[in-house]
């Protein structure tokens, strides 16, 4: 008996490694794909654009993602549902809570097209809206109500532990935005075509993944609102969903510094700061796929009550997280200016100080993506929103009155303050009381 448990839990922890290395290497790809497409455009958009319209393009993109606080909301939710009903083999209840998040999707974003109208025109001064910018926004809208309507499906793909499924389908979808962005921009579309270009990218993604459900025996495809609807709006909005949507919001106001920076000193400095600091922004994001790709597996783990497990996976990853960013730090701070220079030449800020700065920023945040994943994993929120709110108040403090002084390097300089001072010890401290008490 004791033999066949051990041989059970073998073979579960094989397929966990196995899925777990699949999805990290095909959403590394996914990732390289966007970040090769993103260094080759970023030449051209300031070519084709120039520095304040791509300043605009940039704000209208945080625009985009600012506007969504409650797709937070639905994402932990949602994701955490599928991802129990899929660890539980409740294909069933899988099914229906898949077309209960397409049918929220759809109707939040329609929501979030109302907010982006009624709030955008805040950061944009009156002199930079021209018609290619109006018309931008229009297709903006559209991109926004096709992103969340495929959000579902990438729910779907994770619970399922098939990221690498969804990220090929991405891979695809991204490649074919890049294709029609250099078609456009030499074609003299402007910024009405790199929207174009993101929209169309969508819907290859869209009917690649539409059609690998209807050939799956799953079966997933867009239905009437199922039957138990009921019972899934409760979860969502009860203690767990609450806590997400506040998470959320107060994670995407974090990221809508580029926002109030470029209402206080205009699209140019936004330009600027994207300049120093997008290769920082890469890395973290490159280091927090690996918590990220493994939140569906410890859902699962959750569920299966491999709370063990849990923690000795929480503290081989914190060290191993840890050493990769103090290298990816230390490696920019010494290369940094080069890196950039080569990709945007003479547009690249000399200053040394802020190639410093940004280095330690990038340390911190890649650090505490692995805490705070495990966090808002396992459901210990309300610590973790605790300590966001405090990151959220006194980084819009220090934009508000350092702004002058830094200028362009301001929110780098004050998430090195931030977080050098107390917010990066507190994420670690949350982190290890976490699966201390899923532990017990």
């Amino acid at each position: 008996m004791a033999i066949r448990s051990f041989l059970k839990s073998l073979d579960q922890r094989m397929r966990i490694n196995a899925n777990y290395v699949s999805a990290l290497l095909s959403g590394y790809g996914l990732m390289a794909v966007t970040i090769v497409v993103q260094l080759l455009l970023v030449p051209l958009y300031l070519q084709h654009l120039g520095r304040e319209k791509f300043g605009i393009l940039l704000m209208i993109f945080a625009g985009m993602n600012y506007a969504a606080v409650g797709v937070g909301w639905l994402s932990g939710g949602l994701a955490r549902i599928l991802a129990e009903c899929a660890a539980e083999k409740d294909f069933e209840g899988f099914r229906s809570a898949y077309v209960f998040s397409k049918w929220m999707y759809f109707f939040y974003s329609l929501l979030v097209v109302l907010i982006f109208w009624t709030t955008f025109h805040l950061f944009i001064a009156d002199k930079v809206v021209d018609r290619d910018v109006i018309y931008a926004l229009i297709l903006a809208s559209a991109s926004l109500l096709l992103q969340y309507e495929y959000n579902g499906d990438r729910a779907a793909f994770n619970a399922l532990h098939w990221q690498s499924k969804n990220n090929a389908r991405e891979i695809v979808g991204n490649s074919v935005f890049a294709l029609l962005v250099m078609i456009n921009l030499n074609a003299g579309n402007e910024l009405t075509g790199v929207i174009f270009s993101q929209i169309a990218g969508i819907l290859v993604t869209r009917v690649l993944a539409a059609n690998f459900w209807a050939n799956n025996e799953l079966k997933l495809r867009w239905e009437r609102m199922p039957h138990d609807y009921a019972t899934l709006w409760r979860r969502l909005t009860g203690k767990m969903g609450k806590h997400y949507a506040i998470y959320a919001v107060l994670f995407l106001t974090l990221q809508a510094d580029t926002l109030l920076l470029g209402w206080l000193l205009g699209p140019s400095v936004v330009a600027s700061l994207f300049m120093i600091w997008r290769i920082p922004e890469v890395i973290v994001l490159i280091i927090a796929r690996i918590p990220n790709t493994f939140s569906p597996f410890l859902i699962a783990l959750d569920a299966c009550s491999r709370h063990t497990e849990i923690k000795h996976r929480y503290n081989l990853g914190l060290i191993f997280v840890s050493f990769i960013s103090f290298i990816a730090a230390i490696s920019y701070c010494l290369i940094g200016h080069r890196l950039i220079e080569l990709w945007v030449g003479s547009n690249a800020p000399v200053e040394a100080w802020s190639y410093i700065w940004a280095s330690i920023a990038l340390f911190f945040l890649a650090v505490t993506r692995w805490p705070i994943e495990i966090a808002y994993s396992l459901l210990n929120t309300k610590p973790l929103i605790i300590i966001l709110g405090i990151e959220v108040i006194l980084k819009a403090i220090f934009i508000i009155f350092a702004h002058d002084a830094f200028g362009h390097e301001t929110t780098v300089i004050g998430t090195v303050v931030i977080y050098g001072l107390f917010v990066f010890y507190m994420y670690l401290y949350l982190g290890r009381v976490t699966v201390g008490k899923t532990a017990e």
